[in-house]
């Protein structure tokens, strides 16, 4: 071994050179195994199925598995996956905040409704679930619910557009001409501007 140190690493050169060789191997190495993590872990489901498959009762991970595929479009999966992460977890608010939300796009509004209201008993200053309860009990044709939930939404956060906007709006459809004008103009100058337009042309 001492001849081999003393013909290959006695200069310092040398040594250099085979320490940046070393580096270089294990730079190489690191890279090859983050592609292939990449591959293997294209997307949130596939992390989250492979957390899943390690832990079955890993609630969070049901949770945002389910956010995965509501973003890709997948609504029965996300809707299952969600079921699951209640029965794991049945007092975390967002798990119902997001399902009902789930239930709003498939147009079951009775389904929302009950999820938002289950928001709101964990959680009453979540004005979130407030305005999509609003929202949930207009397409469900019980405009005076509404209003009360986006009045409601709006005491816990005065500065949100969505609130503004969507009792404006339902103020103009019932002919409540002045106060739709209010709301659509605070909302408007919050940063939402969908219907003001048509509030000024009639």
């Amino acid at each position: 071994f001492s001849f081999l140190y003393e013909k290959f690493f006695a200069h310092s050169s040398m040594r250099r050179a085979v320490i940046s060789c070393i580096c270089l191997a294990v730079i190489l190495s690191l890279v090859m195994l983050s592609r292939q993590s990449c591959n293997q872990w294209k997307d949130g489901v596939t992390v989250w199925s492979y957390a899943i498959s390690q832990h079955k009762n890993f609630g969070l991970a049901y949770f945002n598995r389910a956010d995965s595929y509501y973003q890709l479009g997948k609504i029965e999966q996300s809707l299952s996956d969600y079921n699951r992460a209640i029965e794991l977890g049945p007092n975390y608010y967002e798990i119902y905040f997001h399902r009902g939300l789930v239930y709003q796009r498939m147009r079951q509004y009775d389904k929302a409704i009950s999820d938002f209201s289950a928001v709101i008993r964990l959680k009453p200053d979540h004005y979130k679930a407030f305005n999509f309860r609003g929202v949930a009990y207009a397409f469900s044709g019980n405009m005076n619910k509404a209003i009360i939930d986006y009045s409601r939404a709006i005491a816990i956060n005065p500065d949100q557009a969505d609130a503004y906007h969507n009792r404006g709006f339902v103020y103009y459809n019932a002919g409540q001409i002045e106060r739709a004008c209010n709301d659509l103009t605070r909302a408007c100058r919050l940063g939402t501007c969908n219907y003001l337009g048509l509030l000024k042309s009639r």
